[in-house]
């Protein structure tokens, strides 16, 4: 983990923190807040929050609310989506 401390770090955190969708920024913020905490930073949730985002994103494209992260992600990758191997 680094500090983020650039401008154009900071400002894709803010334009991602500000999505149309009210579930994606709660989960955002909550990875955010998790993340930054300075005396008791929580890393492992932070992570979750961060992949819950992605979650819920995936099934707002895919129009199934009950789609999990993996399936999406295959689903997607079958329907042509470029997915990075990370």
């Amino acid at each position: 983990m680094v500090p983020i401390t650039s401008e154009l770090e900071i400002a894709e955190i803010e334009e991602a923190t500000s999505h149309p969708f009210e579930t994606i920024n709660q989960h955002l913020h909550s990875a955010l807040e998790l993340f930054s905490d300075r005396t008791n930073p929580n890393y492992p949730n932070s992570v979750k929050e961060a992949m819950s985002a992605v979650e819920s994103i995936s099934r707002i494209i895919l129009a199934n609310r009950n789609v999990t992260l993996g399936a999406a992600l295959r689903e997607l990758e079958e329907s042509g989506v470029a997915l990075h191997g990370a």
